[in-house]
């Protein structure tokens, strides 16, 4: 309610009672006592009646507040919705190899806001983690991991996404593993993000489990058709 127009009305009420109480002090004709009294009554109703009203308002205020976060919340979900869905065209529309890591570093790249990234695969038997790809990362800093080995190995083993708590830097950003129908190929790594992106929100996490399966299924039909090649 307008805080002026509210003190204006209890102001006008204030005032007609105290008139009331002096008249009666007077011993006023009843006539005007009784106008008096009907015309506070009348003020007060008006100030009821606008009170209703300012409280309508705010309550229609709210309500269109509300239906402005829903439809932005309904805008960024069909967003993400697109970029999930060029995601996974874009990674199972060839088989070529080097296009579908290429694939995968520019959605990390232009969807997480990420370009320091590895990706391992289990190679050998016994198997082990073998970076067969990566962006921005030292190749010093890369090399052949053991399942169950660190963050990498770990995320191998238990099949699990990790993604580094807030106020730790020496980790990874997130470790990822590539799925097929269940069980795990490999490791997508993430390492920094660039400065902008800041972290990772809700929806990035869930392209990052999209990618989990898609990327792990486009990476093995890719290796597969290779291997065929060079048996041929």
């Amino acid at each position: 309610m307008n805080c002026a127009m509210q003190e204006c009305e209890t102001s006008l009420v204030d005032q007609v009672s105290r008139v009331e109480e002096f008249l009666n002090r007077l011993e006023a004709p009843a006539s005007v006592t009784e106008e008096l009294r009907e015309l506070r009554e009348s003020l007060v109703a008006r100030e009821r009646e606008r009170f209703d009203l300012f409280e309508e308002l705010a309550a229609l205020e709210e309500q269109q507040r509300r239906l402005h976060r829903a439809i932005d919340e309904a805008s960024r979900r069909g967003s993400d919705l697109a970029s999930l869905y060029v995601a996974t065209h874009r990674l199972h529309s060839t088989l070529d190899r080097g296009q579908v890591l290429q694939a995968l570093e520019e959605i990390v790249a232009s969807l997480l806001g990420c370009e320091e990234l590895a990706v391992f695969e289990l190679v050998g038997r016994p198997a082990v983690l073998a970076p067969v790809f990566s962006v921005g990362v030292p190749a010093g800093r890369l090399g052949i991991v053991e399942p169950g080995e660190g963050r990498i190995g770990s995320c191998s083993a238990s099949g699990d996404r990790w993604l580094r708590p807030d106020g730790v830097t020496q980790e990874p950003v997130a470790c990822v593993p590539l799925k097929v129908d269940g069980e795990t190929t490999g490791v997508l790594v993430l390492y920094e993000l660039l400065e902008h992106k800041g972290s990772l929100q809700p929806a990035d996490i869930e392209l990052l489990d999209l990618l989990g399966v898609h990327a792990g299924t486009a990476l093995l039909a890719s290796r597969l058709r290779a291997r065929f090649r060079e048996a041929q």
